[in-house]
Parts: C-alpha cells; sequence; structure tokens
C-alpha cells in the first residue's frame, strides 16, 4: 500500500504559496526599481525647481507627497523598510516645509533661500536614498511576506484624535492653524504607521520562532509499511 503524501511544513507551505510568476517577479523587482528611480528623478527636478522660483513647491511637494504615500505603502506591504522610508521621505519634507513657513509666517522671498537649502540637502540624501532601497530589493529577491496594516479601535481613536486636532488648530490660527494641523497630524501618522510596520515584524517573527520549535506532525502510517 502507498504511503500518504506527507504534510509539508510551513516553511515549504509558504515557498509553494509565494509568487514565483513572470508577472510577480517583474512587478516586484523592475516595477519596484523603476517606482524609486522615478520619485528620485522628480525629488531631483523639484529641487531645481525650488532653487529657481520657491513658489513652484506648491505643485511638486503635493504631488511628489502623495507619489512617496503611494511607494509606501508598496514598501509597507511587503516589508520593505529601505523602500519604506525612502518613500515616507518626500511627504516628511514637505511637511516640515510646509509647518516651517507657516510657523515664521516667511514670504516667499523670505522661505527662498533657508528652504531652497533644505530641498538641495534632500536631493542630495535622496540618492543614495533610493540607491539603498533598489539594494534591499535585490538582496530579498522575490521571498515578500504581505503584512496588512491593523485596523483597531486606537487606529480610530488617533484618526479622531487628528481630526479633532486639526480643526483645533485652525480655529486658532485661521489658515497658518490650518496648515500646523495637518503638519503635527502627518507627523502623528508617521509615528503610527512605523508603529505597525516594526509590529508586524515582531509577530512574524514569533510566528517563525513557534513553527520552528512546535513539534512536527506524525505522519500516519500503515501496518504494511514494514
Amino acid at each position: 500500500m502507498a504511503r500518504p503524501p506527507a504534510v509539508p511544513s510551513m516553511i515549504q507551505q509558504r515557498a509553494i504559496s509565494a509568487p514565483n510568476t513572470r508577472v510577480a517577479r517583474f512587478f516586484h523587482g523592475w516595477f519596484m526599481t523603476w517606482l524609486f528611480v522615478a520619485q528620485m528623478a522628480a525629488t531631483l527636478i523639484a529641487v531645481v525647481s525650488a532653487v529657481i522660483d520657491i513658489e513652484s513647491i506648491l505643485l511638486f511637494g503635493p504631488f511628489l507627497s502623495i507619489y512617496g504615500l503611494f511607494i509606501a505603502s508598496l514598501s509597507f506591504r511587503r516589508d520593505r523598510l529601505l523602500g519604506l522610508l525612502f518613500g515616507l521621505s518626500a511627504p516628511t519634507v514637505s511637511a516640515f516645509c510646509l509647518s516651517l513657513i507657516t510657523t515664521l509666517e516667511w514670504s516667499p522671498g523670505e522661505a527662498q533661500v533657508p528652504v531652497s537649502a533644505l530641498l538641495v540637502l534632500y536631493g542630495f540624501l535622496c540618492i543614495p536614498a533610493c540607491a539603498l532601497a533598489v539594494l534591499e530589493l535585490q538582496i530579498s529577491g522575490n521571498r515578500y511576506p504581505t503584512a496588512n496594516f491593523q485596523y483597531s479601535i486606537a487606529a480610530m481613536l488617533v484618526l479622531m484624535f487628528l481630526l479633532a486636532l486639526v480643526l483645533g488648530f485652525a480655529q486658532a490660527g485661521g489658515e497658518n492653524g490650518i496648515a500646523a494641523g495637518i503638519s503635527f497630524a502627518y507627523l502623528v501618522v508617521l509615528l503610527y504607521v512605523l508603529n505597525q510596520f516594526f509590529r508586524n515584524r515582531r509577530l512574524r517573527r514569533l510566528a517563525t520562532v513557534c513553527s520552528i520549535l512546535a513539534p512536527k506532525p506524525i505522519r500516519p502510517g500503515s501496518p504494511f509499511d514494514t
């Protein structure tokens, strides 16, 4: 009598279920690489435009922020720390410049030199940051666990707090208050997302340790095997 097929372990099941098609490899590798390169190129263009005319940040700031959040969401789901940080860098710099201009009440002429200097520094840092994010993709290969964002009562309370915070700043300071509230709310969201990212990593490592230490299932045998 033939033996029943062996039950694959958790690690083997992950290897079997991992996407290994040509489309998945293209999406995970080259597509993400070009997204990183496109963000770096757009950032350098935005920096040059800001040095020429500081008011150009009103166009490039929101665009790069949305684009960076898109890259950050993809990197979050695929557990890519460097890609997540690289994607979040664009909205973080935009929020910092917004809070700096509104807090100090700079005019376009007053903001030209300090904000341009800050953006030039960010542009230089984008080049090695993009290279590290691409290197992370090359090292990890096709191995990417899917991590979902966890919604909970705490997340709802945080969102309610952020909404009340923005409304409070808007009521207290008008347009400058709205800008300051949005910047501070983004900072809270940034910390919350990073906490969720490292929390998922800790849970994944704990699950891996438990799967290694767990007793292996006994394969059902037959008295005719011997």
